[in-house]
């Protein structure tokens, strides 16, 4: 009888656990699609500029870092202030201050193909197209 009980024991322990485990690896909220690494395409009057965006979540909300192609080793990344990512219309807002050419307001809308829209110059008021893509990994 006591070789029953702890069966049963070690039955209904196994069980919990179990149940226990598989909520802790099924989410109930969906991964934030932003995040990752993505490549960018910037099409100016002088010519395009790419580089890459490294989207993070933290405490805080979301990070963005900038990486532009061609600069030099260790030149560091450009940090994204005012990001907002609105959920519903899919649409992505964030700023940056760029040594060259001062405040980048970038606007864009996050599509099945990757990301698309403008960013602004503020210095020129000029908009740009600009274009993201999922990068290699």
């Amino acid at each position: 009888m006591r070789f029953i009980q702890i069966k049963i024991v070690l039955l209904v322990i196994l069980f919990a656990s179990s149940c226990a485990s598989s909520g802790e690896l099924a989410s109930t909220e969906p991964a934030n699609p932003l995040l990752g690494n993505w490549a960018y395409a910037i099409d100016t009057p002088d010519g395009i500029f790419t580089g890459g965006l490294h989207i993070n979540e933290g405490e805080s909300g979301l990070s963005i870092g900038l990486t532009e192609e061609g600069q030099p080793e260790g030149s560091g990344q450009l940090m994204a202030d005012e990001i907002t990512f609105d959920e519903e219309a899919q649409t992505l807002s964030f700023s940056f201050i760029h040594d060259d050419y001062g405040k980048m307001v970038v606007n864009m809308v996050l599509g099945e193909e990757g990301m698309a829209g403008t960013l602004r110059v503020t210095q020129f008021g000029v908009d740009v197209p600009i274009t993201a893509m999922r990068a290699e990994e």
